[in-house]
């Protein structure tokens, strides 16, 4: 530019970076650097709940670990490859049925070997990681057997932290080993130190490890490297335990396998942790219309007063650190859950019902809360089930005008609409029905999202995000 030509243009100056992208010039061209949500040279591919690498365990479950499979789910927005690894001490003839590379363009179904499925009380090399090129979603299906599965959304390795807390329920027959209160922890790293404070719930016998006795309130510590896993199993409820690392882990918790009073049958129960630093206080439940209702499990980071909303009663409640505080909700209403001064972790575990076999199971959803909210979300409705449902919590009229794979909401798929008023404002909670098969939900304003279904006595269900975002306005 310029008479001579010696004013050199800006890449920049076209402002190519989109969605809060910055910019900086390079050799006859820009580069990007993108806002969390963003990936792509302009930033404009959303990456939304996408990134490049996870790390995951199968929990035990109350099946033989040589019977069924567990799947992994992956959706992405363009063409990448994924390289699954485990770690170089396991089993050579198990480690060549794990690692691979595979390259795919929008959604892909991985198959894990029964035998990677974790046992309790001891160290083991059971831990995958999985790595892309391009970012992707991950949700785990885990032992996938007719009549006892659970699924969660996957945690990025960059989320992962170094406190937790473990929330189960408390086994309904105790005398049994399958209805185990059940946590799980996997190490990204080698050298990490982890602390584990039990909490036993209902003071009963210890937990015996290496021969040594652990009771209520005793702490247990030990070094896992890279890939390692421990499992922990009792016959009480293991809510309110304390995991601190001194380096980021990955934690599962649940139930080896648990029934509600209301349920058909007994089911497997499992979802990953977010760290404590990903918890949230605001939080809108939505109710499984197939269900017998929920036990909705609060626990919160410090002392505070919860204000809980249920049908027309608006509640106050004392909670106490450590402890958790239920609420049992019926199967038609939402409920609405908010703290002023302290961040929450509210898990629904949905009972199922006794009179349809193709509705009875339980599972268990770790809450989105608000600030987990995003705009567009990509997931895989698994086939196998013959009853898959979404549901959009949002302002009201957003839930209604969300886009699915592209076109508007068909009414006829429309299952159920609430309409919640909090503090003035309207929200929708809308559940729809939908097909197996990849399924991309988007809007120009952020929404929450639940995804669950039922087969004969099984069921699953996740959520959309599971990490606070923070970059969007609170709901209430």
């Amino acid at each position: 530019m310029g008479e001579d030509c010696s004013v050199k243009i800006s890449a920049c100056s076209s402002m190519p970076c989109q969605n809060g992208g910055l910019c900086a010039d390079a050799e006859n061209s820009y580069i990007c650097t993108c806002a969390e949500d963003w990936s792509g040279q302009d930033c404009t591919d959303f990456r939304g709940s996408f990134t490049n690498e996870y790390l995951l365990l199968i929990m035990w479950n109350h099946f033989y670990a040589d019977e069924h499979p567990s799947y992994v789910y992956l959706t992405t927005n363009s063409p990448t490859t994924v390289q699954l690894s485990s770690s170089d001490s396991l089993d050579p003839a198990l480690k060549s049925q794990i690692d691979r590379n595979v390259t795919f363009t929008s959604e892909l179904k991985i198959v894990l070997p029964p035998e990677l499925q974790g046992q309790i009380l001891q160290k083991e090399a059971k831990a995958v990681r999985i790595k892309s090129t391009e970012p992707v979603s991950v949700v785990l299906f885990d032992n996938d057997y007719h009549s006892s599965d659970d699924s969660s959304m996957i945690l990025p390795t960059e989320k992962l932290s170094t406190s937790y807390t473990v929330v189960s329920t408390q086994p309904l027959r105790p005398r049994f080993p399958v209805y185990s209160s059940v946590f799980a922890i996997a190490s990204l790293n080698d050298d990490t130190t982890v602390t584990i404070k039990f909490k036993l719930l209902n003071n009963s016998s210890p937990i015996t490890i290496n021969g040594k006795n652990y009771s209520d309130s005793d702490t247990l510590e030990m070094s896992l490297n890279k890939l390692e896993t421990f499992q922990v199993g009792h016959n009480t409820d293991l809510t309110g335990t304390t995991i601190e690392s001194s380096q980021p882990v990955a934690v599962f918790s649940g139930n080896r396998c648990n029934m509600f009073p209301g349920s058909m049958t007994c089911s497997h129960m499992m979802e990953q942790l977010p760290p404590t630093a990903e918890w949230e206080n605001f939080f809108i439940v939505p109710a499984d219309i197939n269900s017998n209702g929920s036990l909705i499990r609060i626990l919160s980071a410090y002392n505070t007063t919860i204000t809980i909303i249920k049908g027309s009663q608006t509640i106050t409640q004392d909670v106490i650190t450590g402890i958790p505080y239920d609420i049992n909700s019926t199967i038609s209403e939402t409920v609405v859950i908010e703290s002023s001064n302290s961040s929450l972790m509210v898990t629904n575990f949905v009972r199922g019902n006794y009179v349809d076999a193709n509705t009875a199971d339980p599972y268990m959803i770790v809450v989105s809360g608000y600030y987990s909210c995003k705009p567009q979300y990509k997931v895989v409705i698994p086939d196998g089930y013959p009853q898959n449902f979404i549901t959009v919590i949002a302002f009201k009229d957003v839930a209604q005008s969300v886009l699915i794979n592209g076109q508007n909401v068909d009414p006829s798929m429309i299952i159920v609409q609430e309409n919640v008023m909090i503090v003035g404002i309207s929200y929708d909670v809308i559940t729809l029905k939908v097909s197996p098969g990849s399924i991309e939900i988007k809007h120009s304003s952020p929404f929450g999202l639940v995804v669950n279904g039922y087969r004969s006595l099984d069921s699953y269900g996740f959520v959309g995000n599971i990490y606070n975002v923070g970059n969007y306005p609170v709901l209430g």
